[in-house]
């Protein structure tokens, strides 16, 4: 994220440089080492959640061509295999 605010902020093409005036109003978040830590396991848990969702959801495209497939007269010739991560 600081690398992402850095290039915001720096002017000039060839040779990149940052003002002291922004470098003064660079934004530093100030968080206890608990804070730090407990920001980082709310992150981890929400992207936890997010792959299940993910899952669920590849799981649910699976069975939707499945059923499709099984109508059709030549659901015999073939046979759908879930997509691999």
């Amino acid at each position: 994220m600081a690398k992402v605010l850095l290039e915001r902020i720096s002017r000039g093409t060839t040779i990149r440089q940052i003002s002291l005036q922004d470098l003064k109003n660079f934004p530093i978040p100030e968080l206890t080492l608990e804070e730090q830590k407990l920001a980082k396991q709310e992150y981890q848990i929400g992207l936890e959640e997010v792959q299940a969702e993910l899952e669920k959801l590849r799981q649910k495209e699976y069975n939707i061509k499945r059923a499709f497939y099984q109508k059709l007269p030549v659901s015999d010739a073939f046979e759908i295999i879930p997509e691999k991560k």
